[in-house]
């Protein structure tokens, strides 16, 4: 049985709801059920999830930019705070940041369909890729820029987008942990776009806890990884 939630005509009710013109043209007798009308299909793929994670934050952006929150909540905030309550694994923070993500998308002109297939499926880079100014990545490329990411897997897009910035690649190549003296060693690996690489030996002193050092391990994702 087709799932209801993900009907082929929500693309067009959100470029729909997008072009017409700020709030104060909306009747306010109809904020509260264009509100539920936006919530309710926001909710709706984020049960579904997956491939249709960029079109739930879509929904959530024509929420923030038509202000239809307000016809429950005083602010936004105050909204994403809501919805961050629902058993639905979303996060207030996520939330905000992806509509930020949308926000950027939209005022640099890139295609909708685009915003979702590079917000859906290379997030990291597609975020990237907009915070890079024109001079490097014009508007008219972004588009271009992200269908080709179709091609490349998520640590590929992301090395583009590197190059494109000029910006050398970065990476924890190993990490060690030793309680009894409360050192955190690591080895950090930096390539350049010309192909050099150079290896960096670091040491982080006084971590007492072994819940700090797993911290460390999570946030540096080092390719080994050990606990003397």
């Amino acid at each position: 049985m087709p799932n209801k939630t993900l009907d082929d005509n929500w693309l067009e009710e959100i470029k729909t709801a997008l072009s017409v013109k700020p709030r104060q043209v909306v009747i306010p007798a109809l904020l509260a059920e264009e509100y539920e009308r936006f919530h309710t299909k926001a909710i709706a793929h984020a049960i579904t999830s997956g491939e249709h994670e960029a079109m739930m934050y879509l929904s959530f952006y024509v929420i923030w930019k038509k202000k239809l929150y307000e016809a429950k909540y005083g602010t936004w905030r105050d909204y994403c705070a809501a919805v961050a309550f629902e058993p639905y694994n979303l996060s207030a923070s996520t939330v905000k940041h992806k509509v930020i993500d949308i926000d950027r998308a939209m005022k640099r002109r890139m295609k909708i369909e685009n915003i979702i297939l590079g917000l859906g499926n290379r997030p990291m880079a597609t975020r990237k890729l907009l915070e890079l100014p024109q001079s490097i990545v014009p508007d008219e490329k972004l588009d271009e820029t992200v269908e080709g990411f179709a091609s490349l897997s998520s640590s590929e897009a992301m090395a583009a987008v590197r190059v494109m910035a000029n910006e050398p690649t970065v990476w924890c190549k190993d990490a060690v942990y030793v309680p009894n003296t409360g050192e955190y060693m690591f080895t950090v690996v930096v390539q350049g776009i010309d192909g050099s690489s150079n290896e960096f030996n670091q040491v982080i002193t006084d971590v007492s806890s072994k819940d700090v050092a797993k911290w460390l391990f999570a946030v540096m994702k080092p390719r080994g990884r050990e606990i003397k």
